[in-house]
């Protein structure tokens, strides 16, 4: 199962440390004891993770998966085929000049089943070069609150390059909590608890990242990366994209995202699969749903099954596709939607119309 959580900030800040004393606006981001939490409704005094209060981000990104498998015959792929296969960057016109609103990706959270096939996902920083951004990069396996399989014993290795850069440059290995000074720093509450999970905060430039998990104990599993701005930051640079590449098999693939604050924006979400540049298996035929996640389950936004055509879309909502065609990649089994979207959490479903399974990149951008 491969899922994300990516969170667009509308009208207030960073994640903040809960505290006791500090009242909380509903959509108000806090970390306590090493996870991370959005308010359901105005508080005080109330610690997370009082479910009547606070929703874990990270418990958000479990929701809509099923029970992990081992995924054993998965072709072997190296961590460069990984990282080469993601898009370099956002479509063209998300860009410093163009993208001045304040809705701005300030955090994502990617869960993924690691094996054979790996685990990795790609992001797009903008800014000014001059100006970095403190970022955290956090991964969670042993401590996931799930039944299935965790991976055990995870690390973390971030590479980047710029646009106009031909190859990756490493920025850091993490393989537990301690082995990097974020360990001794003023961060060092926002790890998990469990120092087999590396977490790790440093300052980065605008540039193209990418996030790979690694075993290394050779084992298998579930796993949760998180990265993060940080409450202190004062940097004009941000988050504007967000890609995931996983195994479309037996345990599907999904992913959500949080939208917090006032008005609308509207957010693209696209498949690829055969138009992928991979030499492995690809999805064939990919699908996608879009849900709003209710008080009382998960609701049916839209349903695609080809560019352009929807089998089901709620008349509550409003489909702006065709503005955005030139989006698209080009082939028509591959869906793309264009949604306004209002404050709420929203789900996104990959499946598969003939039946098929192979590799699948799913791809979340804000257009404002």
């Amino acid at each position: 199962t491969l899922c994300l959580v990516l969170f667009s900030s509308l009208s207030f800040g960073q994640p903040t440390t809960w505290s006791p004393t500090t009242p909380y606006n509903k959509g108000e981001i806090v970390v306590e004891a090493g996870s991370s939490y959005v308010a359901l409704q105005a508080s005080t005094n109330q610690q997370p993770p009082n479910t009547t209060y606070w929703e874990s981000l990270s418990e958000v990104a479990s929701t809509l998966s099923i029970s992990a498998e081992v995924l054993a015959n998965l072709p072997t792929i190296t961590v460069a085929s990984m990282l080469e296969s993601l898009p370099g960057s956002a479509p063209a016109d998300l860009n410093s000049s163009s993208s001045s609103s304040a809705i701005k990706i300030f955090s994502i959270s990617t869960r993924a089943y690691y094996g054979p096939n790996g685990m990795s996902g790609s992001l797009n920083m903008t800014g000014n070069a001059n100006d970095p951004k403190k970022v955290m990069f956090r991964v969670k396996g042993p401590s996931m609150n799930i039944s299935g399989a965790k991976l055990s014993n995870p690390s973390v290795d971030v590479k980047s390059k710029s646009a106009s850069a031909t190859s990756w440059t490493d920025e850091f290995v993490s393989k537990d909590f301690g082995d990097h000074s974020s360990a001794t720093g003023p961060y060092k509450d926002r790890a998990t608890g469990n120092n087999l999970e590396p977490m790790v905060v440093t300052s980065l430039t605008p540039k193209i990242y990418g996030c790979v998990v690694g075993s290394e104990n050779g084992g298998q599993g579930n796993a949760i990366i998180e990265i993060y701005s940080l409450d202190d930051d004062t940097s004009s640079s941000y988050f504007t994209s967000l890609s995931t590449r996983g195994y479309y098999g037996a345990n599907g693939m999904s992913g959500s995202v949080s939208i917090v604050g006032t008005g609308k924006m509207k957010v693209m979400f696209r498949v690829k699969g055969p138009s992928m540049n991979l030499s492995g298996t690809k999805l064939s035929d990919p699908n996608i749903t879009v849900l709003k996640k209710l008080d009382s389950g998960w609701e049916d936004i839209i349903k695609s099954s080809t560019f352009g055509s929807y089998t089901y879309q709620n008349a509550s909502y409003t489909n702006v596709t065709s503005s955005y065609t030139d989006r698209h990649t080009g082939n028509n089994v591959e869906p793309m939607v264009v949604l306004e979207l209002s404050e709420g959490t929203y789900g996104c479903v990959v499946g598969s119309d003939n039946g098929g399974q192979g590799n699948a990149i799913i791809e979340i951008y804000s257009l404002e």
